[in-house]
């Protein structure tokens, strides 16, 4: 199994025997982008952390994604001098849905960078909730704060994420259909921004304390493909996140800037690693994507969800 080379192999990794193989996957799922109160997110970061500067929402706010979909076909894997990345004889690949929630541009405070180091802007995951108990152990040698949820009811385009009980759902997203087909993102003005996000380098935080980072690429085997949907989201994580309305309503970005969105796309993880060995794929933070840039139809009113 996954866990047994990932065990068995931690050791070898850190005395240099054997290099941290990478590992890949295919995610299929939906996303929604809320403009939230930085005092609200701030209040969700390791005390290392705070919100870094961006352009992609309106002033006065900063962005919040949630992701749930399926992941399929979780392995370890290796490859050379960029060849494509060939999965381990022997292990057996896993599948799982999870709730992702992540605040991209974040960076290091100015007390804890060091000069001529990469300190952001990263994507950082405050919490993320899957049914597989392997998963959420890996996920902890990447600082991902994963956890194993009471229940996990989704059925493509309704989730219920149980995190305290069987019986209230913590995070409950409901997708409308996808309008179209999907397409790949590149060729999507619109998506751009919310790619932007995902394409940051990871921060997580692992249970000595220390932060540690890692490279997600979502167009690790083929391109990502997107299409735009309507979503309706509850969270009940963040005490403090103000939603309104409640639940959060949120058009397609084929209606609006930042609109929710169907996705599906291989994948895969490099790391982890410190962050002070970032390897030079971004020498500067990046230029937030202006919404200028990504023309959208202008605003529809919300319709009255169906319950």
């Amino acid at each position: 199994m996954i866990l047994s080379f990932s065990v068995a192999a931690q050791a070898q990794v850190a005395r240099g025997a054997l290099r941290q193989p990478d590992v890949i996957g295919k995610f299929y799922g939906s996303g929604q982008v809320i403009s939230a109160k930085p005092a609200d997110l701030s209040y969700i970061l390791p005390p290392e952390l705070e919100l870094a500067p961006q352009s992609i929402t309106d002033t006065g706010k900063h962005p919040m994604l949630v992701l749930a979909g399926t992941q399929h076909n979780v392995q370890h894997a290796y490859g050379k001098n960029g060849d494509k990345l060939v999965p381990i004889p022997g292990l057996v690949p896993a599948t799982y849905q999870e709730t992702i929630v992540a605040v991209p541009y974040v960076q290091l405070k100015a007390a804890h960078r060091t000069p001529g180091e990469y300190y952001g802007p990263f994507y950082y995951m405050p919490a993320l909730y899957l049914d597989s108990a392997l998963a959420v152990t890996l996920g902890g040698l990447y600082g991902y704060n994963k956890h194993l949820t009471k229940r996990y009811d989704s059925d493509g385009s309704h989730t219920q994420v149980y995190t305290e009980n069987k019986k209230i759902p913590s995070i409950d997203l409901r997708m409308g259909i996808e309008r179209g087909t999907f397409q790949d993102a590149k060729d999507v003005a619109a998506f751009a921004p919310m790619q932007q996000m995902m394409d940051m380098p990871l921060i997580g935080k692992k249970g000595d304390g220390s932060l540690v980072c890692s490279l997600f690429a979502w167009d690790g085997a083929a391109p990502i493909r997107v299409a735009p949907a309507d979503s309706y989201l509850s969270v009940g994580l963040i005490p403090s996140l103000e939603l309104d309305p409640f639940p959060h309503y949120s058009g397609g970005y084929d209606k609006q800037k930042l609109g929710s969105f169907r996705i599906t796309s291989h994948w895969k993880l490099k790391g982890p690693f410190a962050c002070k060995d970032l390897p030079g794929v971004m020498p500067k933070p990046p230029a937030p994507t202006s919404m200028a840039t990504a023309p959208v139809a202008a605003p529809a009113a919300a319709p009255t969800p169906k319950h």
